[in-house]
């Protein structure tokens, strides 16, 4: 499906421009750094300082990119981490029967289960599971329909694809569409699955069917065969149900953190002369800024959390 592609593409294209952009922060900081504390008398001026001097900036920004950099890698790998957990324990919840069935040609993994239940899952070596269930409530069309939907997430390593993509979006908090672009990604994605099985049937009638038959996607991160009304949309032909539909808030927000973004990058690497910039001292004169806005956080926690605590 072209919408499946080309959003996957831009996608990429974001991830890999902010990874890029972070980067080039992170090494122009890191060329022009230096340990050198100085005096002590100067650590402490420093310190007493309320704001930055102006001819720091630059140092700031390196130093906002270098913890950019890092909140990145923590959160991609908390997420990337978590992802794998939780896609551990949905298999065990489903345990193999050690029987495989071949349909269309493709060995397929049995699993416990009375309700129908069909998924891909594994990430190098991708593999079709079907529950008892499945076997013993579709008709031999409605399965096939079923397998040949899943082969496509097999072909396509949809699992460890989105795996990836979940990872670098929530990594990449600071452009929240990201995660909205996996979100729909993911349902087109399923939306082109069902194309697949269409064209490899020749017909609809098998998929639609076999659609009525499945309870709702039973876990984020597995490819389960389930019924949403944009696919029974989809099969009926409603061009709609094919589109991006992105939210507003999240493009808009991304679009001013990208700019934002950039503006810093450009001042930072803009520097006709850069000079060494002294880590230590840098960090003594944003001593008094971030302690009034730790000062700051501590008065608000306490506000926020009282919005957001449950009316009884």
């Amino acid at each position: 499906m072209r919408g499946a592609s080309r959003l996957g593409r831009v996608q990429m294209a974001l991830i890999g421009l902010a990874l890029a952009a972070v980067g080039t922060g992170v090494s122009a900081m890191l060329g022009s750094a230096s340990l050198d504390a100085g005096s002590l008398q100067a650590l402490a001026a420093a310190c007493q300082q309320v704001l930055p001097a102006s001819s720091s900036l630059p140092g700031l920004l390196g130093l906002l990119f270098v913890a950019l950099a890092a909140a990145v890698v923590v959160r991609g790998t908390h997420s990337l981490l978590k992802q794998l957990r939780d896609t551990s324990r949905h298999l065990k919840a489903l345990p193999a029967t050690g029987e495989t069935v071949t349909v269309r040609s493709a060995r397929c993994i049995v699993i416990a289960g009375e309700r129908p239940v069909a998924f891909c899952a594994g990430l190098l070596r991708p593999r079709v599971h079907l529950t008892r269930g499945t076997l013993a409530q579709l008709s031999e069309p409605e399965l096939e329909a079923v397998v040949a939907h899943e082969l496509h997430h097999v072909r396509g390593r949809d699992p460890l694809r989105l795996l990836l993509l979940r990872s670098l979006a929530d990594a990449l908090f600071f452009l929240p569409v990201l995660k909205e672009m996996t979100v729909r990604y993911v349902a087109l994605r399923e939306l082109a699955a069902d194309e697949a099985a269409i064209e490899a049937l020749g017909e609809r009638r098998s998929i639609a069917a076999a659609l009525l038959r499945f309870t709702e996607r039973e876990s984020p991160r597995l490819a389960v065969a389930g019924i949403a009304a944009e696919r029974v949309d989809h099969l009926r032909g409603d061009p709609l149900a094919t589109r991006w539909r992105l939210p507003r808030r999240a493009t808009a927000a991304s679009a001013a953190s990208a700019a934002l973004l950039l503006v810093a990058l450009l001042h930072l690497t803009s520097v006709e002369s850069p000079t060494t910039t002294s880590l230590p001292l840098l960090l003594a004169q944003s001593c008094m800024p971030l302690m009034g806005l730790a000062a700051l956080a501590a008065i608000l926690a306490p506000m926020v959390a009282l919005r957001q605590r449950p009316a009884t």
